[in-house]
């Protein structure tokens, strides 16, 4: 049963032209590498026993750990592996919650992931903190302005503001986020601040110095590594308060035994990453295709962008086609071929409206996404854009 699922799986893949990165993107050569040499050895002992396989496990964790805290500019103990992005941001949200009990106030961006949205109104009623959403402008951007007024507010009335959650950069519309001036303002009123980075690496050369963060959470799958995988990096000094218990592990900040292939393979994909010349190398190859798809797109007719043009990732771009339900143009896409994103960033495609491009004024509209990957070509491009062309042809007939 499994070699057909698995054949099933490779016939629905093989020769697709797959731009749907933002989503999940293609696993990286070094982590391919690496995990396959570490399947070969069917022994995954407990890295917690004193035996030599279980202190060799726990040598590759560490190791793992050292890449990972390199790459953030942090120490060891400021990095802590996940399951997810999603459980690093849970994770955050859980022990900032619990820290300014009895009373406190978590503040969210509009348009941040439904993990953030999410979590923050269930552990908001939990522990009855209340959640303020921060206003954005037209392009997806928090309002400087008023994010100061709602800080100076709490401050004034002696309120503890138990969370600041802002992304580095949204993951529907690619706009990028003034996070170094959140910073600023968070640290300003004692706000600690959650920087959500899931698409923002390896789709953008991160300038951590500025930004003073209490967490930032990090997916694996959607660098090049592999699904399953994530970390949360912690401020300096901070004690976290477990959301998952168990035993020792994760220096007590995680129960269950660790994941070997999950943070082997996050940590080689963040190595991947590491060489600046080389992701600059990526970046700009992205770059190219995306304006390549967005010049080709603009002679469209009804097109609409949406988005930050100047100051966003380099790795998509989100359109609405008048007249052109973004459902039915994903369908015919597909079956000719053509893996792309469309309806609201991980919500149901066909039935769920987007709230970010609510949330920028834009409700009325069926939007696209298009994403590339580290290892998109050229040739896939031009194809996507052949099709493209036939599908709207193809769906204009149907036009009202």
């Amino acid at each position: 049963m499994y070699s057909e699922l698995i054949q099933n799986l490779n016939s629905a893949t093989s020769g697709k032209i797959y731009l749907d990165h933002a989503s999940s993107t293609t696993l990286r050569s070094l982590p391919t590498a690496v995990l396959s040499e570490l399947a070969q050895n069917r022994l995954i002992a407990d890295p917690s026993r004193i035996y030599m396989s279980a202190i060799a496990v726990r040598d590759l964790i560490e190791y793992s750990r050292a890449v990972t805290a390199d790459y953030f500019q942090a120490s060891l103990r400021q990095i802590v592996f996940t399951s997810s992005a999603s459980e690093a941001i849970n994770q955050a949200i859980f022990d900032s919650t619990q820290r300014s009990l009895p009373d406190g106030v978590v503040l969210v961006g509009k348009v941040e992931h439904s993990a953030v949205k999410r979590a923050v109104s269930d552990y908001g009623k939990i522990f009855k903190q209340k959640v303020v959403e921060l206003p954005v402008d037209g392009y997806g951007r928090i309002d400087l302005d008023s994010l100061e007024s709602i800080l100076k507010k709490f401050s004034s009335h002696n309120i503890k503001v138990a969370l600041c959650s802002v992304q580095y950069a949204n993951h529907e519309i690619g706009s990028k986020q003034p996070i170094t001036e959140v910073s600023q303002l968070c640290t300003n009123y004692q706000a600690p601040l959650l920087v959500d980075l899931a698409n923002a690496i390896s789709n953008d050369i991160l300038n951590l110095d500025d930004i003073d963060y209490t967490y930032l959470a990090v997916s694996g799958h959607k660098l090049g590594g592999p699904v399953g995988s994530g970390a949360l990096v912690i401020k300096k000094n901070h004690l976290l308060k477990p959301m998952i218990h168990g035993a020792n592990q994760e220096l007590k900040r995680r129960g269950g035994l660790e994941n070997l292939f999950a943070i082997v393979g996050l940590s080689a994909a963040i190595d991947e990453i590491s060489n600046g010349d080389e992701l600059k190398k990526e970046l700009n190859n992205k770059n190219l295709h995306i304006q390549k798809i967005t010049e080709a797109l603009k002679s469209l007719n009804g097109i609409e962008f949406y988005g930050a043009e100047g100051d966003k990732l380099c790795s998509l771009v989100s359109f609405g086609i008048e007249g052109i339900q973004s459902g039915a143009l994903t369908l015919q896409l597909d079956q000719m071929g053509v893996s792309i994103h469309s309806g609201s960033a991980c919500s149901n495609e066909l039935t769920e409206p987007s709230y970010i491009l609510e949330a920028i004024g834009k409700s009325e509209v069926s939007p696209i996404r298009v994403s590339v990957g580290w290892d998109t070509e050229n040739q896939e491009i031009d194809v996507f854009l052949a099709k493209l062309n036939e599908a709207v042809a193809i769906l204009s007939k149907y036009k009202r």
